[in-house]
């Protein structure tokens, strides 16, 4: 989709990014979370995000809309911040569109080209979560392990958390 534009979240995002978040946590499991997001939490969680060091947050746009997103928000340990949990979403009406593989593509463009200090990407998948699994496979993820029953849809109804890694090539080095 040559319309889309791929781009860092601003604040002029924040009100259509959360109606995303929240659209999603309404009507499916795969955020693993049942209550919507309020402003308070996507402020917090942003600024959190931007006082990270190497933490990255792009947004796929049409027509002005926000349809995506996707981040890799780096562990703060010191011994682990080489690792970036990844997360990503595309809205239902522009999911198959290649939206995910642009954000995607996008992502890793910008890992390689600030020489970020990223060097694993770490994705948490529901294992129903077919799409999500094809695009990680499709960027070279591999499996790195299953949680059985990790999440928990219903008091009565469990999925299993699959984990999935990627290694960045990494041409430099900050110190």
């Amino acid at each position: 989709m040559e319309q889309i534009k791929i781009q860092p979240i601003t604040s002029d995002d924040f009100d259509e990014n959360i109606k995303l978040h929240n659209q999603e946590i309404s009507h499916s499991h795969w955020m693993a979370r049942k209550r919507p997001i309020s402003r308070e939490e996507m402020r917090n969680f942003l600024d959190f995000l931007h006082d990270q060091p190497d933490s990255i947050y792009l947004v796929a746009k049409y027509e002005d809309q926000l349809v995506g997103n996707i981040y890799a928000l780096p562990r703060t340990e010191d011994l682990l911040n080489h690792i970036s949990l990844l997360s990503y979403q595309v809205h239902p009406e522009y999911q198959r569109r290649g939206i995910g593989t642009l954000l995607m593509e996008s992502l890793l463009q910008k890992i390689r080209s600030e020489n970020s200090n990223i060097q694993i990407l770490f994705a948490e998948v529901l294992q129903e979560n077919i799409a999500s699994i094809k695009l990680l496979k499709k960027f070279s993820f591999s499996p790195a392990g299953i949680l059985p029953e990790g999440v928990r849809i219903s008091l009565q109804q469990y999925d299993n958390l699959l984990f999935f890694y990627r290694r960045i090539e990494v041409t430099f080095k900050r110190n």
